[in-house]
């Protein structure tokens, strides 16, 4: 962890001297306007996209005045049981703000997620319900894709998601049953500090959709490409520019849906 001087943190030298000698360490100071400027940042880069909403791993921090913060800059999370879908609830989080993804199938978990109107995004068949909900996304495991040898070697240890096939079969079933908004999730990598890799993950995405919609006129509805960028730990190691990589992500979605709706349309001649 970096070592910041008294006169770079945000809180006052004095202020923290009292809190530690009150409440002993470790302690953790959150910066509200911080956090909301950082968010209204990550926000503005994305204005492109009107559908654009950020998630936060509830898991990842249960501070109810941060997660309240994150519910009223309109940040969603993530949560994977009952209890987190609970507590998300009392922090403010439901309908599109709350993203399910369920580990186990659990009935009670199952009707809170509804009565939440929660986005489900689904690993496996074992965790989808028989009384379908309105909104999921389903994870696509790209096993079947060129990938540099590590990254392959990741995405072969990991187990969550469909291969092509599943996907494109799931997406016809859950359609006939009355399912209208399908989405699609990829993750090859967690927090990744390799710059262009939001573009990459959003160019395999498209290209999925753009077949599923050739070969059954479904269309995606939402693409979920994966957690954020990391965090550079090493001194020597640079973390990309999120604007950059923004303009990158955008560039790619312009560029691929146009060649996309392209062939579509000279299919349907």
């Amino acid at each position: 962890m970096p070592n910041y001087p008294a006169d770079q943190i945000f809180a006052p030298a004095d202020a923290v001297k009292e809190i530690a000698d009150a409440g002993h360490t470790p302690f953790y100071l959150y910066h509200a306007e911080g956090i909301r400027q950082s968010i209204e940042t990550l926000y503005r880069l994305f204005e492109w996209n009107s559908g654009y909403r950020n998630y936060f791993p509830l898991r990842d921090n249960l501070n109810p005045h941060l997660l309240r913060i994150l519910a009223d800059c309109n940040t969603g999370v993530c949560v994977t049981g009952k209890a987190e879908l609970d507590y998300a609830r009392r922090c403010g989080f439901s309908g599109d703000a709350l993203l399910y993804e369920p580990s186990v199938f659990d009935t009670d978990a199952e009707s809170l997620a509804k009565e939440t109107r929660a986005v489900w995004l689904f690993n496996s068949e074992a965790t989808i319900p028989q009384e379908l909900p309105e909104q999921i996304i389903l994870r696509y495991h790209p096993c079947d894709l060129p990938l540099a040898p590590k990254l392959k070697q990741a995405v072969i240890r990991s187990k969550n998601g469909f291969n092509r096939q599943q996907i494109k079969e799931l997406v016809i079933r859950l359609s006939e049953k009355g399912v209208q908004k399908i989405g699609l999730a990829l993750n090859i990598s967690s927090y990744s500090i390799q710059p262009g890799f939001w573009k990459r993950k959003a160019a395999i995405l498209i290209k999925l959709a753009s077949e599923i919609y050739q070969q059954t006129g479904i269309r995606i509805w939402c693409l979920h490409i994966g957690e954020g960028i990391g965090l550079p730990y090493h001194p020597r190691v640079t973390a990309p520019n999120l604007e950059e990589e923004a303009a990158l992500l955008r560039n790619t979605m312009i560029l691929k849906l146009q060649v996309e709706i392209v062939l579509a349309k000279d299919l349907g001649h």
